[in-house]
């Protein structure tokens, strides 16, 4: 029985605000008066209804160069193919938030659904940037938020990549830069975090690892706090 999900690319798996909420600790945040950046932000439906909430959210990432009708069909396809594999691999998860597979389904479905709604009705909610180079300003956000892309995808980006997108998103974030998880799909902290808080060229900002109130995958209970010093 194999110990973890075999994934070969960045799949299309969105969240929804709550799930936000949680593991990004919204209660520690004022988000209104905020200019919020989702980066990586998939197809999760974070940004419309943030939107909905009346907060300031763009959502970045390179699968928005595509129509939404080939986005449809890929987080369907990525939703099926995570589902498939997730009973042979559940006690490597808590399931608290979701409670069982048909939990997970429906917040996985509500996300992407909302997401495509949301995506071809107001596109400027969305622009197509790729880490580690972003196309903003120095400063011109105020909070930056990125979940279930770095870290957890170590194996596919290498430490350089990490340190340079978390030294872009400093640059055009004035305020917090909020990463969560940690840890990589078999649970275990990134190899690259201690790495990264002892990087000379990190030199100018502040970091601190705070516990979180949410869990999904094992030990996946941490955030990286980042900020300008």
């Amino acid at each position: 029985m194999k110990n973890t999900l075999e994934l070969n690319q960045v799949v299309l798996i969105g969240r929804i605000y709550e799930e936000y909420a949680q593991y990004f600790d919204f209660k520690s945040l004022q988000l209104e008066g905020q200019k919020i950046l989702d980066m990586a932000a998939g197809v999760s439906s974070f940004c419309a209804e943030a939107h909905e909430k009346n907060y300031t959210v763009i959502a970045a990432d390179p699968i928005y160069a595509l129509p939404s009708p080939v986005l449809a069909q890929r987080c369907q396809a990525d939703l099926i193919n995570i589902l498939s594999q997730l009973p042979k691999v559940m006690d490597n998860y808590q399931w608290q938030f979701y409670k069982n597979l048909d939990g997970l389904k429906a917040c996985r479905e509500k996300a992407y659904k909302t997401f495509l709604q949301d995506f071809v009705n107001n596109p400027t909610h969305y622009i197509a940037e790729s880490l580690p180079k972003l196309s903003f300003q120095n400063d011109e956000l105020t909070l930056s938020l990125v979940s279930y892309f770095l870290f957890l995808y170590e194996g596919m980006f290498d430490y350089a990549f990490h340190r340079d997108s978390i030294l872009e998103l400093s640059r055009v974030t004035s305020g917090e830069l909020r990463i969560y998880p940690l840890i990589d799909y078999n649970g275990t902290r990134s190899r690259y975090l201690d790495k990264l808080l002892n990087d000379d060229s990190c030199h100018h900002l502040d970091f601190e690892i705070r516990k979180v109130d949410f869990e999904f995958l094992n030990n996946a209970n941490e955030m990286l706090i980042v900020i300008k010093k």
